[in-house]
């Protein structure tokens, strides 16, 4: 029983007994509470970050009116940047796609509406403008609103595209045709008298210098 009672072990028990108290209350608790993440201290940061990103919104968008941009693609594109720049999360109608066509805003809708701006930016092709998008947006009977809400009815824009791309085919069936028969040895021949006559006949030239 001696050995219980020694005053070199019951001290030495003792100050470890403390140490470990001591740490667990102030050191572990004070470690795990510096880093515990304080819910109101994140609800502060994300209002502040919220009102400077709706700050520098408004201050955009009248520099964008200013400058005669309010409805354009510079505008779409940089209030998306701000959304990156601050974080913000796209609103709910992030299915909602802006398009600016002749200086008019229209409203396109994609994932509710059968992926149907995606198919059309597909069938426009790489490096087709905003109004072609639009037209076969059109051409797809694509949902279309006007930049106050209102529904536009389908037709008008790809008829409009349609009439361009069928002056377009007929240009090149013309100037295919056109090189196909210009390309025979005795046409080519025929061309070359006619265009030398045409000449001789308006400017006078003496052909006969050339024999």
């Amino acid at each position: 029983m001696e050995i219980f009672f020694n005053p070199w072990i019951v001290g030495t028990g003792t100050t470890v007994v403390a140490g470990l108290i001591l740490y667990y209350f102030f050191g572990v608790g004070k470690v795990t509470n510096k880093n515990r993440i304080d819910p109101e201290q994140t609800d502060t940061r994300e209002t502040s970050r919220q009102k400077e990103y709706e700050m520098e919104l408004e201050s955009f968008r009248n520099d964008m009116v200013r400058r005669g941009l309010a409805h354009t693609n510079i505008r779409i594109n940089g209030e998306a940047g701000l959304r990156t720049k601050y974080g913000i999360k796209a609103p709910a109608n992030v299915n909602e796609i802006e398009l600016v066509v002749g200086g008019t805003i229209y409203r396109l809708t994609n994932q509710n509406n059968n992926n149907k701006y995606d198919r059309a930016k597909t069938d426009a092709g790489l490096n087709a403008s905003p109004e072609q998008i639009l037209a076969h947006y059109d051409k797809l009977a694509g949902y279309i609103k006007d930049s106050n809400g209102n529904k536009i009815n389908n037709g008008p824009f790809w008829e409009k595209e349609k009439s361009k791309l069928e002056s377009r085919q007929k240009q090149v069936t013309m100037w295919g045709w056109v090189a196909e028969i210009t390309s025979h040895p005795v046409i080519a021949t025929l061309t070359i008298i006619l265009i030398s006559a045409f000449i001789w006949y308006v400017f006078g030239f003496d052909l006969s210098r050339f024999r």
